[in-house]
């Protein structure tokens, strides 16, 4: 329970994963595109994996078609290399599929961001669900890319100051996202920043 509470309900977003996966392998697209829309709504971390989704869903269902997202059955076999087209109702059919897995993902993300849309609040949603302004290292702290990232903000900053293109006294001495990237935000005179 504290696990779940602490990490803001992993297990339950691991599962919806996990699910949408398992509708992909019974091949029940639009399903597991629902799932993976619902996911991404609940937490944008998992964007990452959107392109993935994407092209793996337009190649298999959307250009393919030659099994149906309503059925639950699993064929056997590999892969349907030639004559999908025919199959699959042409152009008509791919259209159709289109509009269905994207109809299907837009009432999802309309229905998760519809009321900020109607408030006039989505450009508040957008800044805190990508939060640039307070560096990117504020939530990604992980020790890998995102260290070595850091290092990098941090001496560009320090270069820049005893070059004398940017004031000391702009860089926040105990901030790791205030390097050159955060300098907009946080110095208020724009030297420099990208």
């Amino acid at each position: 329970m504290v696990d779940n509470i602490h990490f803001q309900y992993n297990g339950v977003l691991l599962g919806l994963l996990l699910w949408s996966i398992l509708m992909l392998e019974e091949q029940r697209y639009v399903l597991a595109g629902a799932l993976f829309a619902l996911l991404l709504n609940m937490k944008h971390l998992f964007a990452y994996l959107g392109p993935a989704y994407f092209v793996f869903l337009l190649r298999h269902y959307v250009l393919d078609g030659s099994s149906s997202s309503s059925n639950g059955s699993s064929s056997s076999s590999g892969s349907s290399s030639s004559g999908s087209s025919s199959s699959s109702g042409g152009w008509a059919g791919m259209l159709r599929r289109l509009v269905l897995l994207g109809g299907v993902v837009v009432a999802i993300c309309g229905v998760s961001f519809g009321p900020f849309v109607a408030m006039g609040q989505m450009g508040q949603v957008l800044s805190r669900l990508f939060p640039f302004a307070r560096g990117l290292c504020h939530a990604y702290w992980a020790p890998n890319a995102w260290a070595l990232y850091s290092f990098a903000d941090k001496l560009a900053a320090a270069a820049t100051a005893a070059a004398g293109l940017r004031q000391p006294s702009a860089m926040p001495a105990a901030n790791m996202a205030g390097g050159v990237v955060g300098c907009g935000m946080q110095a208020g005179d724009g030297s420099l920043c990208y």
